[in-house]
């Protein structure tokens, strides 16, 4: 940190001309990921920009992630993991009637993007919303968690794919726990241990705010 490059822009509509905001970067070896929500349509939308040479150079134009018409229901908090030459970004996205949880996976560490991303939370309702996702991985198995409405009260649930992000199981795991509606769960965390994964979150079924962790070993059940 000693000696620093000139500073290059990676978003990419003309200098000034959106507000791009909620930055992430992430790297692997020599590849580098930034993903951003930018505002040059109106709304937000997810974009990213890749480096593979340790951020040295970038692509010339950033790329849209979220597949939603251009402009139409805001994209908003995106987190993004590279891992084994993967990048993986989820975010929340109001193309519906609420907000959603959807996921997008890069097989070139975010060089090229597909047509499609997929909606990863399972609720029914259209008053539900569904925000703040994180994601993590550990060689081919991804974990997202995100803040759900459907029980009256924000709970931090959980999906998973075994397979790099192709499939997800059928269901989804409520992490917090607490007897319904006796508080809000706020600002969730995922990381994965060597054998098991580990969440954490603030929770304020006492009345203020706490911290709990649930930990979940891959040879047992879940410890909390």
């Amino acid at each position: 940190g000693a000696t620093w490059s000139a500073p290059q822009r990676v978003s990419r509509p003309a200098s000034g001309a959106a507000l791009a905001i909620a930055l992430q970067v992430v790297t692997e070896g020599d590849d580098v990921l930034v993903v951003y929500a930018d505002r040059r349509a109106g709304q937000a939308d997810v974009y990213a920009n890749a480096s593979s040479d340790a951020g040295a150079t970038w692509q010339t134009a950033d790329l849209r992630i979220n597949r939603g018409a251009l402009g139409l229901g805001s994209a908003e908090a995106p987190h993004a993991v590279l891992a084994g030459g993967f990048a993986h970004v989820v975010w929340e996205d109001g193309r519906g009637a609420s907000a959603d949880i959807r996921y997008s996976r890069s097989e070139d560490a975010g060089q090229t993007w597909p047509d499609e991303d997929l909606r990863l939370d399972l609720a029914t309702s259209t008053s539900v919303f569904a925000v703040r996702p994180r994601v993590a991985a550990r060689g081919a198995e991804l974990a997202v968690c995100w803040l759900d409405s459907r029980e009256g009260v924000l709970d931090v649930l959980l999906r998973r794919s075994l397979d790099g992000g192709r499939t997800w199981g059928d269901g989804e795991q409520r992490l917090d726990e607490d007897p319904s509606e006796a508080g809000e769960s706020l600002d969730a965390r995922l990381a994965f241990t060597t054998g098991g994964r580990i969440a954490v979150w603030s929770d304020t079924r006492s009345g203020q705010a706490d911290i709990f962790v649930h930990h979940a070993r891959d040879d047992d059940s879940p410890k909390r």
